[in-house]
């Protein structure tokens, strides 16, 4: 899923990065100024999705959570 994204954002003329877990998108967006995050909410490692739009919730990054499962009840309990 995360590569068919990137695929279908830069066929529309869009600057990509990928990570493949939270602990990953977090160090590059320390290192890379980004507009968007677009995020599953279950990921490998330490750090999940829900955990990941948490850390960065403060300045002007918008953030979209993504889901395969029903995430309503998870997505209500978090003050993201």
């Amino acid at each position: 899923m995360r590569e068919f994204l990137g695929i279908c954002l830069r066929r529309a003329g869009h600057e990509v990065t990928v990570a493949q877990s939270g602990g990953e998108a977090l160090d590059r967006l320390r290192s890379q100024q980004v507009d968007i995050v677009v995020s599953d909410l279950k990921m490998p490692g330490g750090l999940d999705g829900l955990g990941l739009l948490q850390a960065i919730k403060s300045g002007s990054i918008r953030r979209v959570a993504i889901a395969g499962a029903s995430p309503s009840r998870s997505i209500r309990r978090s003050s993201w």
